[in-house]
């Protein structure tokens, strides 16, 4: 035994760094490794650490974010920003421009291409748009899919039939949305004006959104500065947020404890590190 009390269960070593894990109900983990301009590797691996399968989608562009979830049945979400290039998961290649684009993918337990999907943002007569530069995926108890992502620029996003606008001369919020398992848009929205960045998402047992990360200028959170923490509901109202930390501080993961609804948040705020758990 370890001196802290943890014995290491299992060990692998990718190939590639490694940009998102996920474990399924049945204890699997699954991996996402990425080089910039290089295939992505989607492994899977059972609770002892034998790998299920290792999935191959090529890619000849640059993933600046991805995120991993999984659903009651073990499908396995992938949600990207991405850029300068072509992603197939299977299902065709999906073709994104020098611009920032999201892909919302799903995969079967076993890998299968489920449905992949890519949102290009369209180009106004000036060359303007907006992009989006982080994506973070959850699944509810429904197996609906739930993104946040930190939304940048000015004019439309659009996914599917819906959409949302950022005014001139250019905003950064987070955009928010959510798919049915099949990946049909249920909603997208806009939080927040000038300034919010998102940085970690999760969903609790009563499908409300949680999502934390830094403000710097929206008024959302009473114009004050700093690390936030914000529920939705499954509509994506706002229900409740606060700051909890201040300017010099950075969120990075968020958690729900599902017996209480209650966020569970970690981060820095410089000189220290912190875990902190809220009420719901």
């Amino acid at each position: 035994m370890s001196p802290n009390g943890l014995v290491t269960n299992f060990t692998v070593t990718p190939s590639a760094p490694v940009l998102s894990i996920a474990v399924d109900p049945s204890g699997n983990v699954i991996v996402a490794e990425n080089e910039w301009d290089e295939d992505l590797i989607i492994a899977k691996y059972d609770a002892g650490g034998a790998q299920l399968f290792s999935k191959v989608v090529s890619s000849t562009g640059g993933i600046e974010d991805l995120s991993l979830a999984t659903d009651t049945a073990g499908n396995i979400v992938v949600a990207a920003a991405y850029q300068f290039g072509a992603i197939d998961f299977g299902g065709g290649p999906l073709t994104a421009p020098y611009l920032d684009s999201m892909v919302l993918a799903k995969l079967t337990s076993a890998g299968q291409h489920v449905f992949s999907k890519i949102f290009n943002p369209p180009v106004a007569a000036d060359g303007t748009y907006a992009g989006v530069y982080t994506m973070k995926v959850a699944c509810d108890g429904k197996n609906n899919i739930v993104t946040a992502g930190t939304l940048s620029g000015m004019g439309k996003f659009v996914l599917g039939n819906k959409s949302v606008t950022l005014p001139s001369p250019g905003e950064t919020t987070m955009l928010l949305a959510k798919f049915s398992p099949t990946g049909a848009i249920s909603f997208v929205k806009s939080i927040g004006t000038d300034g919010l960045y998102v940085e970690a998402l999760a969903v609790d047992a009563a499908g409300n959104i949680l999502t934390t990360g830094e403000n710097w200028g929206s008024p959302l959170f009473g114009g004050v500065d700093g690390v936030f923490v914000a529920k939705f509901n499954g509509n994506g109202t706002l229900r409740a947020g606060r700051i909890i930390g201040s300017t010099s501080g950075t969120a990075h993961s968020i958690a729900a404890d599902h017996a209480t609804g209650s966020p569970v948040v970690a981060g820095s705020d410089f000189p220290a590190n912190y875990v902190l758990k809220l009420r719901p």
